[in-house]
């Protein structure tokens, strides 16, 4: 006998829930926008950017300016593992006092966290299986119009953090003047950018120790390095501060 077994997460979000939602996030963005408070390097949630373009071209430039120029360039292509299911509820919580959002919404989020449930459905032949409601006790609640923004601010100290190291490559603006750029957001995924050979390694394991105090840890598998010496790509893998090892790419970008 064959039994077909299909397996569904749903987390139950209501209409007025997602209301709410919808307008704490709008009061908790112009709070953060008002105050400057929100990373440049991170573009997934900024109002009135290309998002994901923006960094194609950042990307772009900086790798056409390290081979023109013969310089020496090396990225960590890095991404977290489970990123949305594994921040802890209390960083998340935490990082909202951070940022001095309004106590009255940080207390009614608390409340709600606690409500923030899901169900596992089985599905053998003709007969559905539900379990009972699974209470969520880490992570950001997916589906939610608030957890983008939320997810980004649990990060966001990451990029302050991250510009204080002054590990960098200088990139040449339009007007000629140097910018310098260590780091690109694009919600869990983090280009980490570096000019010399010893500086790789520091900033990985300077992002290493943020992400491990918050709970969270790269996958590995899916995170790749390149380097461009003196403007010619090179082989280089690194060592991260757990000491597992990212890859580096190839030509064809595997």
């Amino acid at each position: 006998m064959v039994f077909f077994i299909h397996t569904e997460l749903r987390c139950t979000v209501n209409h007025t829930s997602k209301i709410y939602t919808t307008c704490i996030t709008e009061k908790i963005y112009k709070h953060l926008d008002t105050n400057k408070l929100l990373a440049e390097e991170q573009k997934e949630c900024i109002k009135n950017s290309q998002g994901c373009k923006e960094q194609l071209i950042i990307d772009s430039v900086v790798l056409e300016q390290a081979h023109k120029g013969n310089r020496n360039l090396h990225i960590a292509y890095s991404d977290y593992r489970k990123a949305f299911d594994s921040v802890p509820h209390s960083w998340l919580i935490h990082v909202l006092q951070i940022y001095k959002i309004d106590p009255q919404i940080i207390n009614s989020l608390q409340r709600l966290m606690k409500k923030w449930t899901t169900t596992l459905q089985v599905k053998v032949k003709n007969h559905r299986i539900m379990s009972d409601l699974i209470r969520i006790q880490r992570g950001i609640y997916q589906g939610d119009i608030l957890s983008p923004l939320w997810f980004f601010l649990a990060l966001n100290p990451l990029s302050y953090m991250l510009n204080r190291t002054h590990y960098d490559f200088g990139m040449h603006s339009s007007n000629q003047e140097m910018q310098q750029l260590n780091h690109l957001f694009y919600m869990d995924d983090i280009k980490l950018y570096a000019a010399t050979n010893s500086q790789p390694q520091a900033i990985l394991r300077f992002t290493q120790t943020f992400s491990r105090d918050i709970k969270m840890v790269f996958g590995t598998e899916k995170c790749k390095t390149l380097c461009i010496a003196k403007g010619k790509l090179e082989m280089r893998n690194f060592t991260t501060g757990d000491d597992d090892t990212m890859e580096a790419m190839n030509e064809d970008g595997m």
